[in-house]
């Protein structure tokens, strides 16, 4: 039987810094690297980002969100899979481009091919795809195309929560399990179809 721990290299999968500007602590800690099969020099991380000044809760504990693009509705607010954040100047119309504000590098577009649907299009040839499933939630992705025509999905629970990623042949990438409203296992899939799990447990602070 060949088991596998994080464990043994488990600096790699958590990091934590004191950002020395404002003295904040930030800290990552990272499920899963998705990359397409081939030569592609291509990856985006899901993670999970703890922030001092957050409260929200959101199934992950206190202070804790898991990495997603999404685009609120509510606010006009695009948040990217590296966590950056910038404020549009609102939902453009179908077949329209989103403007993003205050950013310099042009190494991104978000078209709206159709009501519900946006298209986060990388310089680097990646395609993010959002959809709106229901009038309170943000759009938010459920599928990445790879330039070389890969599909990964992500699917969602009733509750709204993240509970799979998966490939064109249906392996799963990134299995997410709950209890009570909160994560509690993140299996992912590694070399040799393998699975890494984490386990997770809360405290009332």
């Amino acid at each position: 039987m060949n088991i596998y721990s994080n464990a043994f290299n488990f600096s790699s999968y958590l990091r934590g810094a004191v950002d020395p500007r404002t003295g904040q602590y930030t800290s990552h800690i990272r499920l899963v690297t998705l990359y397409p099969k081939g030569p592609l020099e291509v990856s985006r991380e899901i993670y999970l980002s703890f922030s001092m000044f957050s409260v929200e809760r959101g199934g992950y504990g206190i202070g804790w969100r898991l990495s997603n693009t999404e685009f609120d509705v509510s606010n006009f607010q695009l948040t990217l899979l590296s966590g950056e954040r910038f404020q549009t100047t609102g939902l453009p119309s179908v077949g329209n481009s989103l403007i993003i504000k205050n950013r310099k590098l042009m190494d991104l577009v978000v078209l709206r091919p159709d009501a519900n649907t946006l298209h986060v299009i990388y310089k680097d040839g990646t395609v993010e795809i959002l959809r709106r499933t229901g009038s309170t939630v943000p759009y938010r992705i459920v599928g990445m195309l790879f330039e070389n025509g890969e599909r990964l999905t992500f699917h969602y629970g009733t509750a709204g929560f993240l509970e799979r990623i998966f490939n064109d042949n249906q392996e799963d990438l990134l299995v997410l399990t709950y209890s009570g409203g909160s994560l509690s296992t993140a299996d992912t899939r590694i070399e040799g179809a393998r699975y890494a799990r984490m386990l997770f447990t809360y405290t009332n602070s």
